[in-house]
């Protein structure tokens, strides 16, 4: 991951029973400082950030950057490489707050629209809430009191059987 400073930090882990726990390898991280260029222009250098009176173990945090926006051109199969809110299908309906606490809003835009099924899913596509809505709903509250913080998809399904999916951000 690429850290703030525009440079690429690299765990060297603990390697039992080559190393000790107390290795100065482990009390160093490598570092790339010019990940943009190729090769040996990438400024490789091992060992060279002190973690001072620090360790480190297993590894660092990997954060996906969820700022990359839509990928052109890209043959991936990966759910995050998708901006799913900007689609035309997707302006049938509004979701509000977002991000969201105890609930969130799913509002239909038209008078024509009316919402049939909700379904809430991980950010790995596993389903853990299905609401049906009432006949003609054009608008509901969604309670999320049992998920935790994170990023959710909902997926709206009109009385046409139409499928809508909106992206939400649940942060308690």
């Amino acid at each position: 991951m690429l850290a703030p400073d525009g440079k690429i930090y690299i765990v060297n882990p603990y390697i039992y029973p080559t190393l000790t726990p107390n290795d100065s390898m482990n009390s160093h991280l490598s570092v790339i400082n010019a990940p943009n260029n190729a090769g040996i222009f990438c400024n490789f250098s091992a060992y060279s950030f002190s973690l001072e009176d620090r360790k480190s173990y297993s590894g660092l945090p990997n954060m996906p950057n969820y700022n990359l926006g839509v990928l052109e051109n890209v043959n991936c199969d990966s759910i995050l490489a998708t901006n799913i809110n900007n689609s035309k299908q997707n302006q049938h309906f509004n979701l509000y707050p977002n991000p969201a606490q105890n609930y969130f809003t799913v509002e239909a835009v038209s008078t024509s629209s009316h919402l049939k099924t909700i379904e809430c899913y991980t950010i790995e596509g596993e389903l853990l809430i299905r609401n049906n809505c009432p006949f003609s709903s054009s608008k509901i509250i969604f309670e999320t009191t049992q998920l935790k913080s994170g990023i959710y998809f909902v997926k709206i399904i009109d009385d046409e059987g139409a499928s809508h999916v909106k992206k939400v951000v649940i942060s308690k």
